[in-house]
């Protein structure tokens, strides 16, 4: 019987895959966001095309470079966001996601837009949002107690 119970407790703790797929799409979402609101579309691609055939180049270009950062950044935060999830305390857990945030927050704005600190907000806001999408019940205190 707590040997069953184990497993299961076990069964609802996030997998590396789920975590990984947690990133990358956070990462995308971030990066859609950035590319309008931050008007980096507009900017690094339309702004640098002339006619359709550029455009589709320099947007494939843009993707490439997107993804290049998105898997460095996945792969920077991929042991720590995992650990941070996996922990049974609910105020540890969420002081862990806490310091992440703000660590991805100094990571970002340090690495990638030290013009516009606001993005590492943006980029808080996805990351908050998609926890919420992808692991509710480690964050519903009534479920992540057990």
């Amino acid at each position: 019987m707590e040997e069953q119970a184990e497993t299961s407790s076990s069964a609802r703790r996030p997998s590396l895959a789920r975590v990984t797929c947690f990133l990358l799409m956070k990462w995308y979402a971030f990066a859609v966001v950035l590319a309008f609101v931050g008007d980096r579309f507009k900017s690094w691609v339309l702004d640098n095309s002339v006619g359709s055939v550029e455009i589709l180049k320099n947007t494939g270009s843009y993707f490439l470079y997107i993804t290049f950062n998105i898997v460095v950044f996945t792969l920077l935060f991929l042991g720590p966001f995992y650990g941070a999830l996996r922990i049974r305390l609910m105020a540890a857990r969420v002081i862990c996601i806490a310091a992440l945030l703000v660590i991805e927050y100094v990571a970002y704005t340090a690495l990638a837009s030290t013009s516009d600190l606001t993005l590492g907000v943006y980029n808080g806001m996805v990351t908050f949002g998609f926890l919420l999408v992808f692991f509710p019940r480690r964050f519903n205190s009534r479920i992540a107690l057990d």
